[in-house]
């Protein structure tokens, strides 16, 4: 893939795009699809309403808010009666605490407690991270937070450095990528817990977390429908955000990382204020959109993609097959005699 890219105003790109139109090219693809993830603060309920009719919603991939401390001194188990339900069904649903461990050289653990297809779990993270070259040296240390958490698990080497997850009892449900050349030790694990009700195991987590040993701040709550491995029930987007709201997630503010595409090229002006709506800590803000393919010569196309940012630049990408075609390209831009610089 080949391409050139330029700051082009909106009214100039407006003039373009009807050139290109009205030259009679052949289109390839008059109908945006290129579907881009973006990020957005917002409230519950989460209603996509600010940013019109020209956005179109492909996915919500993530929901996520904080999730205090304080609430796992009493865990209100008809929150997670609800959560497991209503929403479980159709994406991932979790707790997640980093535990900041006081004497056990764990720096960066975290633990969740976590729901999919009606199934409960609770998982550990981030003990993979404490390395020395291609070896996880920390196996007794994995080992204390694993009983203190009382998952039925074991850590078992499976040559020098390389260790696996195994379960002490024959019932149950153990989820965790298997290591490889580059992982000797699988980056998290999910254990579920047979036999056990919702209240024993939402009370064992949050005994869990709130252990001596640890000195956990504020955790985040999260939806997902993007986790990999889990069948997950369809659902209409706008619905699932409807379940969401309705359960009582204890913080309103929110980020909801989704994708999108905008309705017709023609919209292309809506990136200038969806790019003001868009933004987080994890993702720029930048609204970008792809606008059409279409046939400059003969088996030769062009994609046009464009982004906007919060001042309201515009800059648009022009991607061909290869730099050869980018040449005739730019002398079919120059004979519509409308950009300044093709």
């Amino acid at each position: 893939m080949s391409y050139f890219a330029r700051n082009i105003s909106s009214e100039e790109l407006g003039r373009l795009l009807s050139a290109i139109e009205k030259s009679g090219v052949k289109f390839t693809n008059a109908t945006p699809s290129y579907s881009e993830p973006s990020g957005w603060k917002t409230e519950l309920p989460v209603s996509f309403s600010p940013f019109g009719k020209a956005l179109i919603l492909d996915s919500v991939d993530v929901v996520e808010g904080d999730f205090p401390l304080k609430n796992c001194a009493k865990p209100n188990i008809k929150f997670f009666e609800a959560i497991l339900k209503q929403i479980s069904p159709y994406a991932i649903v979790g707790v997640t605490f980093h535990l900041n461990p006081k004497t056990i050289p764990l720096e960066r653990i975290s633990s969740s407690l976590s729901f999919r297809n009606g199934k409960i779990f609770i998982g550990l993270g981030g003990y993979a991270s404490h390395m020395v070259g291609d070896k996880f040296t920390k196996k007794e240390s994995l080992e204390k937070i694993i009983g203190l958490a009382k998952l039925p698990v074991s850590v078992q080497e499976e040559s020098p450095g390389k260790f696996i997850f195994r379960l002490t009892q024959a019932a149950g449900e153990l989820d965790f990528t298997p290591p490889n050349s580059d992982t000797p030790i699988p980056y998290n694990i999910d254990a579920s817990l047979p036999g056990k009700s919702l209240a024993d195991i939402t009370n064992q987590y949050c005994n869990f977390i709130q252990n001596t040993e640890f000195s956990p701040e504020k955790g985040e709550w999260f939806v997902s429908t993007i986790y990999k491995g889990a069948s997950l029930a369809k659902i209409d987007q706008m619905e699932l955000l409807k379940k969401i709201g309705q359960a009582g997630f204890p913080s309103k503010k929110v980020e909801v990382y989704f994708k999108w595409h905008l309705r017709d090229y023609k919209d292309f002006k809506e990136l200038a204020r969806i790019a003001k709506l868009i933004g987080t800590a994890m993702d720029t803000g930048n609204a970008a959109a792809q606008l059409l393919d279409f046939e400059f010569a003969k088996g030769k196309t062009c994609r046009m993609v464009t982004e906007c940012n919060k001042k309201g630049v515009f800059k648009t990408w022009f991607n061909t097959e290869t730099d050869a075609d980018l040449v005739i390209l730019r002398q079919f831009l120059k004979k519509l005699k409308v950009a300044k610089k093709p």
